[in-house]
């Protein structure tokens, strides 16, 4: 008695390439969504209110500025300065003193940190990962 078993590896092997081939688009998909959220949030966590006292948390709302400075790179994208490759995206502020308000430093050390990008970005993890999960998913899936 014979039994014989054949594989086909190479048509297994080429349609895995195939659907590699999309991850990182399927990446950059998952991160823009992702790069959204967080700037979202970080919008919210420079919203305080203007009666709110200097070093409050969300950061109160003098100018404006800090706010209208706050912006998002999608991957593969540059904007004011700053390029994300493919495979990253960013939330930026580019207000000459956003670092300062964000570390604690200068003359808002007394302060302390009031991190709202950094906190943005925690407070949409699990959210972005699952944007990127279902990019990567459906990629897979197609």
């Amino acid at each position: 008695m014979d039994i014989n078993i054949t594989t086909n590896i190479e048509q297994f092997i080429r349609r895995l390439d195939a659907k590699t081939d999309r991850l990182p688009a399927a990446i950059d998909k998952g991160l823009s969504r992702w790069a959204v959220l967080a700037h979202a949030a970080a919008l919210k966590n420079l919203s305080g209110s203007n009666s709110d006292p200097a070093g409050s948390f969300p950061v109160p709302v003098r100018t404006g500025n800090l706010r209208r400075k706050e912006g998002y790179v999608l991957p593969g994208t540059s904007k004011n300065g700053f390029t994300a490759k493919s495979g990253q995206a960013l939330v930026f502020n580019d207000a000459k003193y956003a670092s300062n308000i964000h570390e604690g430093m200068g003359r808002h050390s007394r302060f302390g940190k009031r991190q709202f990008a950094l906190d943005a970005v925690e407070e949409t993890r699990e959210e972005g990962v699952s944007a990127v999960s279902l990019a990567i998913r459906e990629a897979l899936m197609a």
